[in-house]
């Protein structure tokens, strides 16, 4: 599940709304429209705390890709 699908699956699974994760963060309520419309990636450290605000594991909101490194 990508961030912007998980923000918004949050907001609806707990009842809470971008201005009450705005305040748990720090942030203000126009970052965290552009963090759950896909418009900006948050860095980690934000990640992190937007994953203690919803009560889930910080992974549920990090999309792991496919990636070949070459030695």
């Amino acid at each position: 599940m990508n961030l912007k699908k998980s923000i918004k699956t949050g907001f609806a699974i707990r009842d809470k709304n971008q201005q009450e994760l705005a305040d748990f963060i720090g942030k203000k309520q126009a970052t965290v429209s552009y963090y759950a419309n896909g418009r900006v990636d948050p860095p980690l450290s934000v990640v992190v705390k937007i994953a203690e605000f919803f009560g889930v594991k910080t992974s549920t909101f990090i999309e792991w890709g496919e990636y070949e490194i070459k030695f």
